[in-house]
């Protein structure tokens, strides 16, 4: 062996890495369109805190899908995707897609999991969710044996269908329901990234941190979080994203409540928000 080739080693792609290496190259994007905005994550935070009082242990990223997902069926062209001869495709059943990390045999594998009509969910309920496909038995939850199942097939057939899956609808809900993707880095205190966009739109989310912000004339300290859009210009054009996103944000903002029911809004936000602010 030479010296020049000691300076590298050169292995196979995991097994358990294949599917999501696949849809990367055969689904992601080429075309996307970015955007961001912080989120003022005040009423979130406070109507966590209340939901832990009340004995429900909540996550900002169920509250973050079921936003998402109002804010879907109110914009259309956000579950939108591109079709080759100049068609597109809009999806009704609202299906909410997130990044799951696990291991298998060994090897740190990232799956894509789903929760189907998170709308007529609860949070409580898609918590839970959440949770079965963080720490159930891969083979317990059904978009993750799928996937697991999928990364056995040679590359070569992972790609007919996945190629199939983009040209033929029907196909493309065998393989993937979900309408639009998240992924958060929060936890590894990244404040801002950019995900692939493996289906009509993805979301990015940063770390929530204290940040001087100006409220009501004044300038204060609080929690804000930022957040990315990916999406397909092909399907979707700029201003209607930024439509899209901003109603996302006004739902985290507080216009979520309106959407859930009154036993879960135990306390007076603007009580609470009092106690949240610090004055710069």
């Amino acid at each position: 062996m030479s010296n020049a080739s000691k300076n590298f080693e050169i292995h196979p792609v995991p097994r358990s890495r294949r599917t999501i290496v696949s849809l990367l190259r055969h689904v992601g994007s080429n075309v996307a369109g970015l955007l961001y905005v912080d989120f003022d994550m005040a009423w979130a935070d406070e109507f966590r805190l209340r939901l832990k009082k009340a004995g429900q242990n909540v996550t900002i990223t169920a509250m973050l899908l079921k936003a998402i997902a109002i804010a879907q069926r109110e914009h259309p062209e956000s579950r939108t995707e591109w079709l080759p001869f100049g068609r597109r495709v809009t999806y009704n059943n609202i299906t909410a897609g997130f990044t799951v990390e696990r291991m298998v045999d060994g090897q740190a594998t990232v799956f894509l999991g789903e929760i189907e009509s998170p709308i007529e969910k609860s949070l409580e309920k898609i918590a839970l969710e959440l949770k079965e496909h963080a720490g159930a038995p891969i083979k317990d939850v059904q978009p993750l044996f799928m996937q697991n199942a999928f990364s056995f097939l040679p590359t070569f057939v992972r790609g007919i269908i996945l190629e199939v899956g983009k040209r033929v609808p029907f196909g493309r809900m065998q393989c993937q329901k979900a309408t639009f993707g998240l992924t958060t880095l929060g936890k590894f205190g990244i404040d801002s990234l950019n995900c692939p966009c493996l289906c009509a739109c993805s979301f990015s989310i940063g770390t929530a941190e204290k940040r001087p912000i100006v409220r009501d004339g004044e300038v204060v300290v609080q929690s804000v979080m930022t957040v990315g859009l990916n999406y397909d210009r092909r399907a979707i054009d700029s201003s209607n994203a930024a439509r899209f996103l901003d109603t996302v944000q006004k739902l985290m903002e507080g216009g979520l409540q309106e959407w859930l029911p009154e036993s879960l809004l135990l306390a007076s936000p603007q009580e609470d928000r009092k106690e949240s602010l610090t004055a710069v």
